[in-house]
């Protein structure tokens, strides 16, 4: 006599079902991976001026000094500078202002000229080195590079380093593109306080004031509708301080534009290594307020040169 039995399905019998992942939680998983990279990089930022906190200060008297404030006094009770007194009349003879001048225009009195030479002793060779020549000579009249060279040698009287920036400019000269150097302030420049030179350091980053409405203007930035003025006249604490101090003494090279608002921008060049050992240099742009980056973009090259400027003084 035959009898039901229930089917028994195997293991073997069982469809395996496959894991799809939709866009909504691919759009959600990088949105959450671009919120890490900028929790993380300002991480960073914090760390780098913590570990420059005193070179600030430094900075800030010296610059008090070149500017002529020589009578200037730190107030503990209020953790600001007395840039004069009220009391005693005092004229102070500026002397290292002079002797900061005069070394910065002997060192750039000459217009460097640039050799180029042939690769080849041929002819097309050398016509090609000659007409190189004459264009590093434009590029050195176009960018002004005579006056930035007199901005980084005053960094480097007082700070004891200079910082360059080049970049490519895809926008400019009619949208031909040209090669871009900007003279970045220190204060306004973070390294890995761990680094012990720039080739060493695994991120860099600058801080610089912009008006929001450059900012949304570029193409190159993403999520702008959400950026929030910011009342600070820069990143470093120091720095600012000085910008008010001059600004409410009548001293100010920039007049503020109360109309215009502004936030302060970062631009970080992080080192990330694949598995081949190889770093590739991750730029991250992004605010104090900003949770998901203005830029993300993974490279091969970083823009950023600096140089020592202490000078040795014999004795």
């Amino acid at each position: 006599m035959a009898t039901k039995k229930t089917k028994v399905i195997g293991d073997s019998d069982k469809q395996k079902k496959t894991k799809t992942t939709t866009k909504e939680e691919q759009l959600k998983a990088t949105i959450e991976a671009d919120k890490n990279l900028i929790f993380q990089a300002k991480k960073l930022v914090s760390a780098a001026f913590a570990a420059r906190r005193r070179y600030d200060w430094e900075w800030l008297v010296r610059n008090l000094y070149l500017r002529g404030y020589h009578f200037a006094r730190y107030n503990r009770a209020s953790s600001t500078f007395v840039l004069g007194t009220k009391t005693k009349v005092r004229i102070p003879i500026n002397l290292m202002w002079a002797q900061a001048r005069s070394i910065r225009n002997q060192i750039t009195s000459f217009r460097p000229k640039w050799e180029v030479l042939p690769s080849a002793p041929t002819e097309s060779k050398m016509e090609n080195a000659k007409y190189s020549g004459k264009l590093l000579d434009y590029l050195y009249e176009k960018l002004h590079l005579k006056r930035k060279l007199k901005e980084t040698i005053y960094h480097g009287l007082y700070t004891s380093i200079g910082i360059w920036q080049f970049d490519w400019n895809p926008m400019a000269d009619g949208k031909e593109g040209q090669v871009e150097i900007n003279v970045v302030d220190p204060f306004d420049w973070g390294i890995d306080p761990n680094a012990t030179s720039l080739d060493d350091a695994q991120f860099v980053f600058k801080a610089v004031r912009k008006p929001l409405k450059e900012i949304r203007s570029d193409s190159r930035y993403q999520n702008t509708d959400l950026l929030k003025p910011d009342s600070r006249l820069a990143s470093s604490e120091y720095k600012s301080f000085l910008l008010q101090a001059v600004k409410n003494i009548g001293e100010a090279e920039i007049t503020l534009n109360d109309e215009n608002e502004y936030t302060i921008i970062y631009e970080m060049q992080k080192k990330e290594y694949g598995e081949d050992g190889r770093p590739k240099i991750r730029i991250l742009t992004f605010t104090n307020d900003s949770e998901l980056p203005l830029r993300n973009e993974l490279t091969n090259k970083d823009t950023f040169s600096a140089r020592n400027e202490r000078i040795e003084t014999e004795r």
